[in-house]
């Protein structure tokens, strides 16, 4: 397999390289952003996964918990397809649904990451699954 040269990963690319490693994983579920925001934040701490977050910043907001700012990357998701919103009157949260409905579709997407930085994130995911930290898609 071809080296890929490390890319710091924006918003964007880092939801790119989560929502692949979720459906490689068969983990496909409802994002709520609010709540992974708030789930990545204990990551972005963890010198362990530094690289996956070197150019996301933490958001700073008086009244809400720590968390990480995906603002940005969520509206190009939304933007490119990669993410469906879904509106729901009844939460204060917005939902997404991950719009890769082809595992070699994902697959070709990790292609694009790091060796390394398909690791970290396969590693992340599997502890947000493994904690019951996410919500699975039956």
């Amino acid at each position: 397999m071809e080296k890929r040269e490390f890319v710091p990963l924006s918003e964007y690319r880092f939801l790119c390289l989560l929502t692949a490693t979720l459906r490689v994983q068969n983990k496909l579920f409802i994002i709520k952003r609010n709540e992974l925001e708030e789930m990545l934040y204990k990551y972005y701490k963890d010198d362990n996964y530094s690289e996956l977050f070197y150019d996301i910043a933490a958001a700073k907001y008086i009244d809400s918990k720590p968390s990480v700012n995906l603002s940005e990357g969520f509206l190009n998701a939304y933007a490119f397809g990669l993410l469906i919103m879904i509106c729901d009157c009844y939460s204060d949260d917005t939902k997404y649904i991950i719009n890769l409905p082809f595992e070699e579709e994902a697959q070709e997407m990790l292609n694009n990451f790091t060796n390394s930085q398909q690791e970290k994130m396969a590693e992340l995911v599997k502890d947000l699954v493994e904690n019951k930290r996410v919500r699975k898609r039956s």
